[in-house]
């Protein structure tokens, strides 16, 4: 009997999470900044991706259980700078992808989460692995979630350095113009339960 108590507990429990999807949807944004020194300090290279894609099985009740992972196409990343002239934003944007990402040989990003810790109301600490360029290390995301009738949005920050996936910051001018190793992820990110269409 106790048994039979303990099962139905865990099958009203996990009845009441749900599966959602992410992916790219109106007033939803990923964005990297980069962050310059030296002669360029005070400037930054604003990177947009625009194609990612996300599973995200969450529990109101237990968010402490929930879990995400998030893909994103490396290749997608679309430079907005608007200091520079047209053939500087093509050699920035050609450096991120080709040199700085190497995007033919790790086309994806990959954001898994191994814990989620709530915080003061609608705000978590989601801890987890941030795979880049086949490198994969601890992150810290802050997140806050807005319910938006059968949506969740999200908007958070995370910080992440380059030298730990390998990647050189890049430097010019005989090295007065520099590259800060730390740059932020900040996201505003939609989530659909996956029955339904955006």
């Amino acid at each position: 009997m106790l048994r039979w108590s303990v099962l139905v507990l865990a099958a009203a429990l996990s009845a009441s999470a749900a599966e959602y999807r992410i992916e790219p949807a109106e007033g939803a944004r990923l964005t990297l900044e980069v962050y310059k020194t030296g002669l360029m300090s005070g400037k930054k290279h604003v990177f947009v991706y625009e194609r990612y894609h996300g599973e995200l099985d969450y529990d109101p009740e237990r968010p402490e259980n929930s879990r995400v992972r998030l893909v994103i196409e490396a290749a997608s990343a679309k430079c907005l700078d608007d200091w520079v002239k047209p053939k500087q934003l093509k050699d920035i944007q050609d450096y991120a992808l080709n040199k700085a990402m190497q995007v033919r040989r790790f086309p994806e990003l990959v954001f898994e989460s191994e814990r989620i810790e709530a915080l003061e109301q609608g705000k978590f600490r989601v801890s987890g692995s941030l795979r880049v360029r086949g490198v994969a290390k601890p992150v810290a995301v802050d997140v806050e979630m807005r319910p938006e009738g059968e949506r969740l949005r999200f908007t958070g920050k995370a910080v992440v350095n380059m030298k730990d996936y390998g990647i050189k910051p890049p430097k010019a001018a005989l090295g007065m113009i520099g590259t800060k190793p730390k740059m932020n992820f900040f996201f505003e990110l939609v989530a659909l339960p996956k029955e339904s269409s955006s």
